[in-house]
């Protein structure tokens, strides 16, 4: 009998191809999270790093402001001494004025010169000159400046206001008796100086003892003309002098610098008395590498907004600003690498982890591969064994029908032997019978109806042996 047939299939689950794609899809989706991840924490950092630059600017910044402005109020307070002194001893002579003034001149860069010059009516102006030429002035003569840049003997005017000493004494000798009221920027400050008798500054100009630029401040000498017992009243001083100080702003700057390290910042000093910026001084930072532009401030307006710092100064009645900003070399030696370290460790971690899913991936795919050959060769094999189940059972059958056939073969082989001598038999009787006459007729009808019978049952024992020998019956 014929076994039943084994059942086979594929497995009913998702698509291995629509699994690996959401897959690959999660993992693109965790490689961008890292990604996105590393490029947040270096740009967190990046911005801690500026913050900290940004605080590094303002410590600097602020020191160099206050070593500018202790140096600045420093070489004020030295002008506020020497009029005092002036104040205390007047109707010095020209010895004893550089005797005054020597020292603090000497031990103040930023002082270019002390000057003193008394106020006179045009009734003293020939005692002045005489005076001057006492002291050893002999080419003094009160005088002013021409269009042409050339010093002139003045003209007459109701009062004068010439140089009289000068610190250092070797100052240019026509420069001696140059009348300060004769010049609109110098008589507009000392008219403010006598006004309020408090120092007053011009803007910058080109001092005439020295010929170099600079800021002038006054210190009046005045004459309070108040009511007595009464405070003095602004416009009530009557104007004796004024003690001269020219101030170096460019000095100044360079001898605050001097003592500091190098620190990567620009400096720039501002008169913004008239609301336009002035530019009186700068110091391009030691620090710079190559060769700095000419146009420092327009470089310095150029630079980013958060690394310039701007500090307020009063300087007498100006308003001074000093500008400081910081150059690339003092951002760059203050970054570090632990920005771009974190963003290279994020993206190395971010790679291996894509790295290892990505091979996760493929050995379960490969593994996913296998099972599925696995199962394809199960079925095969499955397959196989039923084919072989079905021709074993052919065979059996086949084997036995090939019994049958030579049992068949065997009884029809014994029977036709025996058929051959039953049917010799009746073949000898009939003969007999047939000499017996008449008689013998109803015996010899049997006899032919046995024979007849035998020869049916040779028929037979034939088809037997035919189906034994597996040949095509033959007709009777």
């Amino acid at each position: 009998m014929a076994s039943e047939p084994i059942q086979t299939g594929t497995p009913p689950t998702r698509s291995a191809t629509g699994r690996g794609r959401r897959w690959y899809l999660t993992l693109f989706g965790i490689l961008g999270i890292g990604v996105a991840l590393s490029v947040f924490v270096c740009l967190l950092l990046l911005g801690s790093e500026w913050t900290r630059i940004q605080r590094d600017v303002d410590a600097v910044a602020s020191e160099r402001f206050r070593l500018f402005s202790d140096r600045l109020d420093h070489t004020l307070g030295i002008g506020s001494f020497v009029h005092d002194a002036f104040l205390a001893a007047p109707g010095l002579t020209r010895t004893q004025f550089g005797l005054l003034t020597r020292a603090p001149f000497d031990a103040h860069a930023g002082i270019a010169e002390i000057g003193w010059a008394p106020l006179v009516t045009d009734a003293e102006r020939e005692t002045i000159r005489n005076r001057a030429h006492l002291d050893g002035l002999v080419s003094f003569e009160i005088r002013e400046m021409n269009a042409a840049g050339e010093f002139v003997i003045s003209g007459r005017r109701s009062e004068y206001l010439p140089l009289l000493y000068a610190e250092p004494p070797d100052s240019r000798p026509d420069s001696y008796g140059f009348d300060l009221l004769s010049e609109r920027e110098r008589r507009d400050a000392v008219r403010l100086a006598q006004y309020s008798n408090e120092p007053a500054a011009t803007g910058e100009l080109r001092f005439v003892a020295s010929d170099t630029q600079g800021v002038l401040v006054f210190y009046p000498v005045v004459a309070d003309e108040s009511r007595p017992g009464e405070p003095p009243v602004p416009g009530t001083y009557r104007l004796k002098g004024v003690l001269i100080v020219a101030l170096d702003a460019e000095a100044l700057l360079t001898d605050t610098v001097a003592i500091t390290e190098p620190g990567g910042l620009d400096m720039v000093i501002t008169d913004d008395t008239t609301g336009q910026a002035e530019i009186l001084a700068e110091h391009r930072s030691r620090a710079r590498t190559g060769t700095p532009p000419d146009d420092l401030p327009a470089l310095m307006a150029g630079a980013d907004p958060s690394l310039q710092r701007r500090y307020p100064i009063t300087v007498a009645d100006r308003t001074w600003s000093l500008h400081i900003s910081a150059i690339p070399q003092f951002v760059t030696s203050r970054r570090t690498a632990v920005p771009w370290i974190a963003l290279a460790v994020g993206l190395v971690l971010t790679t291996a982890l894509g790295t290892y899913g990505a091979r996760t991936q493929s050995a379960r795919q490969r593994a996913e591969d296998r099972a599925g050959e696995m199962q394809k060769l199960n079925a095969e094999l499955q397959s196989e064994i039923a084919r072989r189940e079905r021709a074993e059972d052919v065979v059996r059958q086949s084997q036995r029908l090939e019994a049958v056939a030579e049992l068949a073969g065997g009884i029809a082989h014994d029977f036709n032997n025996l058929l051959a001598a039953a049917l010799g038999s009746v073949t000898l009787a009939r003969e007999t019978v047939a000499s017996l006459g008449d008689s013998a007729a109803e015996v010899d009808e049997d006899l032919r109806a046995t024979q007849d019978a035998c020869l049916h049952a040779r028929d037979l024992a034939r088809r037997l042996l035919a189906f034994a020998k597996d040949e095509p019956p033959s007709a009777s």
